[in-house]
């Protein structure tokens, strides 16, 4: 059983806040705004189109050629 558990479409371990590559790029950005920043200095500039209220990061990634793994490295990072 994994020690994860859903807060708000954000997963926590422990007391430290998880972004995975599935998560929606719309919901995060609504949990943490102050994401917009990291999303932005890793290449990802379309936080704001609609196709970002439904896509997941690595699906966002894959389409602009970026890193989906890095990217959420990136956004954890943002968030320690």
């Amino acid at each position: 059983m994994s020690d994860q558990q859903p807060v708000y479409g954000i997963y926590m371990k422990g007391e430290t806040i998880m972004i995975t590559k599935d998560m929606i790029i719309g919901d995060v950005i609504s949990e943490h705004p102050e994401l917009v920043r990291a999303f932005f200095a890793n290449g990802m500039m379309c936080i704001g189109c609609p196709a970002s209220q439904g896509e997941s990061i690595e699906a966002a990634a894959q389409v602009h050629g970026l890193d989906g793994d890095a990217l959420v490295a990136a956004l954890n990072e943002a968030l320690a």
